[in-house]
């Protein structure tokens, strides 16, 4: 089995397109992943420590994805299409979809409000386990960082994605949505 783990990330995602994909300016820019802000992942609770990516972001060559789905990649590092930092808030993210008839589709779906999360698929270099205020967290301080997605289903809900400068100046000046959970239902 592999060791490979994939969290996603929820909060709001404001897209707005200017014609075809390939014609306009449909840059995504948000955070895969914030620091040092825990989110419940059932058992324990998980943050991730500033620098936790900064190897994969030097010597990786990350993809961004939808739904985590190898066969439906929107941009890559190496290719100069997804650009990844660092910075005081978390991982950012900047993503150049390809033209592709998914990659409208998902913008679509980014419209609608039907996907507005992101997450982020890695394995584990370095953690730790704490017990904080009777719970178990679990901080991520260094991990091997393999792809970023636009996802359905999320686990922090900290995160965001815009379509542009714009949008993001404006998202970061407004009040933050509440996070919502997802609960499964017992079988029938």
């Amino acid at each position: 089995m592999s060791d490979l783990e994939i969290r996603t990330v929820r909060d709001a995602i404001d897209l707005r397109s200017q014609g075809e994909l390939a014609q306009s300016n449909n840059t995504l820019i948000g955070y895969a992943s914030t620091f040092r802000q825990p989110y419940d992942m059932g058992d324990f609770w998980e943050e991730v420590e500033p620098g936790a990516f900064r190897e994969s972001l030097e010597n990786g060559d990350i993809v961004a994805l939808v739904n985590h789905d190898s066969k439906m990649p929107l941009a890559r590092a190496s290719r100069g299409t997804l650009r990844l930092a660092e910075d005081d808030r978390g991982l950012r993210v900047e993503i150049d979809p390809i033209d592709t008839t998914y990659s409208r589709d998902l913008l679509a779906a980014v419209r609608a409000g039907v996907v507005d999360a992101m997450s982020f698929g890695f394995k584990v270099k370095k953690d730790k386990f704490e017990r904080r205020d009777g719970r178990v967290v679990r901080v991520l301080e260094a991990v091997e960082l393999h792809e970023v997605s636009c996802v359905t289903f999320p686990a922090n809900p900290n995160a965001d994605l815009v379509l542009d400068k714009r949008s993001f100046d404006s998202w970061q000046a407004a009040p933050k949505v509440s996070a919502r959970r997802f609960f499964l239902l017992p079988p029938r």
